[in-house]
Order: C-alpha cells, then sequence, then structure tokens
C-alpha cells in the first residue's frame, strides 16, 4: 500500500465489488445531561462520544471485522447500524436505500439481524426455545406468499433451522436453562437466520464459549455464509478468530476507524501504530519467541468524553512525530509532551512540593528549587540540554502561578502535528500522510 492511501469511500472492498452497507461519518454521543461540576463551571453537558464519525462499507457476501480494545464503540457501531441505537448524525444506507428515508423498518429488520455476544442473557429463559426462534415469524407474519397453513409452515420452518445449526427437534420444547453455551449460541443463529436476511451482525458471538466450541460455532457460521449469501459484520477483540473468518479488518480506537485492509494483509503489515500494537499484544504459540519482550502501550485510554485532539491516539503512539527541526529520541519526546499535558491540565502538585521542601530547608524555597525538584519528580529519562533548560524555565514559570505561560512556553516549541491535525485515510496516521 503506498502513503498516498484513498479515502474511505473510494478505496477499493471486497472480492464482490457490490456495497450491501454503506456507513457514512456515523456518530453516536451519549448525553448523560448537565453533571453538578459543570453546573458549577457554567458549562454544558459533555457528552460521551462513544462512535465519532466511522465510515466503511460492507460488501455483498463479504466479512468485515472490526477489532479494537474493550470501550473502543465497536459493539455501538453495529447496534447503531442495525438502529438499535438512533444514530446521532451519519448515514447509513441498506442495498443503496438511505435508512434514514425509511418511515417503516420493518423490511429493513427482516432484511437484517444480530447475534447478540452473551447466548445466556439472548434468549427468554422462560420460553421455550422452538418459541424463541417461532416468535421472529410471528412477528413479521410469515410466510409472506399466503400458501399452505401458517403455524405448520412456521413449525417446519423451525425445525429445519434448528437441525441446520446442528441440534435435534426433540430439543424444541426445552428451555434455555437446559442448554450449554454453544448450544444456546447454535439457538441464537437459528433466530437470527429465521427471516432469512442477508446482513448479520455478529457481535462478539464466540467470546463466551469454550475454545473448542469456537471452533464448532465458526465452522458454522462459515458454511452458513457460503450456503445463504450471508454479509457479516464480525465484531470481536479476538485477533486470532478476526483472521480466520473476515475479508477485512476495520481497527477502532476511541469512537474511529484508524486502519481498514484485507485481512491478511493487516497481520503481516500492519501500518498504523495502534495496530501494530495490537498484533504485538497477542500471545505466541511458538517456542522460539518465548523470550520475546511484549512493549506495552504507555499510558491509558483517554476518557471519550475528552478525547484528545488531532491524533486520537497521540496519548500513546509510541512514533509521535516532533516538530520540523527538533531531532530527539521518542522516549525523550513523550517524557516532554507529558509535562507539558499536565501543565495545561493544572495536574502538578506545586503547593505539596513547596511545603515538602519546606520542611527540609529553613524559610520558603524559591521557585528555582521549586521547579528542580518537580523537574526531579516528572522526568525521568535524560533529556539534551537545550530540551532540559527549556523544560526547567516552564516548571519555574508553574512555580510562578503562571500556568498559561509555562503551557505556551513548552507548545510552541514542541507542539506536534500529531496534535494539531486529524488524521485521514484508510491509515489514519500522519505518518503515511507525510
Amino acid at each position: 500500500m503506498s502513503r498516498d492511501t484513498p479515502s474511505v469511500e473510494t478505496a477499493p472492498t471486497d472480492r464482490h465489488g457490490e456495497a450491501l452497507v454503506s456507513v457514512r461519518d456515523l456518530e453516536k454521543h451519549y448525553d448523560t445531561g448537565v453533571s453538578l461540576l459543570d453546573r458549577l463551571l457554567g458549562g454544558g453537558s459533555n457528552p460521551v462520544r462513544a462512535v465519532d464519525g466511522v465510515s466503511f462499507d460492507i460488501n455483498r457476501g463479504e466479512t468485515l471485522g472490526l477489532v479494537g480494545e474493550s470501550g473502543c464503540g465497536k459493539s455501538t457501531v453495529g447496534q447503531t447500524i442495525l438502529r438499535l441505537e438512533s444514530p446521532t448524525a451519519g448515514s447509513v444506507s441498506f442495498d443503496g436505500d438511505p435508512l434514514a428515508e425509511r418511515g417503516d423498518l420493518t423490511g429493513f429488520r427482516r432484511n437484517a439481524q444480530i447475534l447478540f455476544q452473551d447466548p445466556f442473557s439472548s434468549l427468554d429463559p422462560r420460553m421455550p426455545v422452538g418459541e424463541s426462534v417461532r416468535q421472529p415469524l410471528e412477528i413479521h407474519d410469515w410466510p409472506w406468499d399466503g400458501q399452505g397453513n401458517p403455524a405448520e409452515r412456521r413449525h417446519e420452518r423451525v425445525a429445519e433451522l434448528i437441525e441446520r445449526v446442528g441440534l435435534s427437534t426433540t430439543q424444541l420444547d426445552r428451555y434455555p436453562g437446559e442448554f450449554s453455551g454453544g448450544q444456546l449460541q447454535r439457538i441464537g443463529i437459528a433466530r437470527a437466520l429465521a427471516l432469512d436476511p442477508d446482513f448479520v451482525v455478529l457481535d462478539e458471538p464466540t467470546s463466551a464459549l469454550d475454545v473448542s466450541v469456537q471452533a464448532q460455532v465458526l465452522n458454522l457460521l462459515a458454511d452458513l455464509q457460503s450456503e445463504f449469501d450471508l454479509t457479516y459484520l464480525f465484531i470481536s477483540h479476538d485477533l486470532g478468530v478476526i483472521r480466520y473468518i473476515c475479508d477485512r479488518i476495520a481497527v477502532m480506537y476511541l469512537g474511529e476507524i484508524v486502519e481498514t485492509a484485507p485481512a491478511e494483509q493487516l497481520f503481516t503489515d500492519p501500518r498504523h501504530p495502534y495496530t501494530e500494537a495490537l498484533l504485538e499484544s497477542v500471545p505466541r504459540v511458538d517456542l522460539q519467541e518465548r523470550e520475546r519482550d511484549i512493549d506495552p502501550l504507555a499510558g491509558d485510554v483517554p476518557s471519550p468524553r475528552n478525547p484528545p485532539s488531532g491524533c486520537r491516539f497521540r496519548t500513546r503512539c509510541p512514533a509521535v512525530i516532533p516538530p520540523d527541526g527538533l531531532d530527539i529520541e521518542q522516549e525523550s519526546f513523550r517524557a516532554i509532551t507529558d509535562v507539558r499535558d499536565r501543565i495545561a491540565d493544572r495536574e502538578i502538585a506545586v503547593e505539596t512540593t513547596r511545603d515538602a521542601l519546606a520542611e527540609t530547608t529553613e524559610g520558603e524555597p524559591g521557585e528555582e528549587r521549586v521547579a528542580a525538584r518537580l523537574y526531579d519528580r516528572l522526568v525521568d529519562v535524560e533529556l539534551p540540554e537545550p530540551e532540559r533548560r527549556r523544560v526547567q524555565e516552564g516548571l519555574q514559570a508553574v512555580a510562578a502561578g503562571e500556568w498559561d505561560r509555562a503551557a505556551e512556553h513548552l507548545r510552541e516549541r514542541y507542539e506536534s502535528v500529531c496534535e494539531t491535525d486529524h488524521p485521514t485515510g484508510q491509515v489514519s496516521c500522519h505518518l503515511f500522510e507525510q
């Protein structure tokens, strides 16, 4: 892939070449109301940006994998596409027809189904499993051709589906509590296929199952896709499962898609630093790699209420781009930007440091001493002399209570394109735009 990467809208997709589902700039924000702190500070509500501008196509007959850490918005994407959640902004088209223009979604719901993560909670424990599979047929008044006895045809359809997923018709009158997790997920598959849909969202369908059962369910899903020409959105955090079943993979981080690529290409030649970190974290069974050291991502995932500016991964990225003319190692640059961010957020305990120094010396410690102590606490790498001096100058301004001047003093020297500009493209990273 060249660094001149095409946009999501124009990129080639899969083997069939015809988009069944098209998602453009999809957003889902959860406004939890104005908190007490917001009211005290005079501000408005600060919504959770669970999904924040996602675009992709799923072509007819393919499986698109959606991966990322827990809480990145994967499941919310699937539920919003199916209108189980109402989108905040953006559009979803199904078979060329925008859903926003459909007053009645009944026809869409017949063609788009979901298989939930937890097979135990996705079925009514008070309803026999045969009734659970039959329920979609009754709700949508199937059969639609008006031929034969509806009750008999529904019973035949349920029996056919139960046998197709590997269970027996003698189990139709049993309740969910009498089945294992793998059997319940098979029942969920039968229910999802009851109306012969074109599109199915698979929301972590194997994460609650034993490894051996996972393989059986994955093989079943692959066989059913081939048999019924199904299109899948496969949501998972298990990269091994994703590699096995998906044609293409989209990687999500903090509500955004950061990379999209064919499955094998993503695993053999990952481009985005976050994708590389995800793949590096996968356990290996090769004995030659048992001594390898896994380099974990630094820091925590930022809050989706207040995501970072520019590239959202920059606060944890091991390859943040320094400003032009600054020749510095990544570890040192990261240490400086961490100090600068703490100054900007006023998260440095200046008075505590001042009080601790006062206990060990006579009189009030000066700003230079306070700054030196803060530097020792905040910077744990050896910085080049010019950078060391500038950071100390910034901390002296902090010690004097001039927080804004300190933040500006460091920002004008160390501001990166990664925090000022939002990257775009199938590899959403400034490294591939330069």
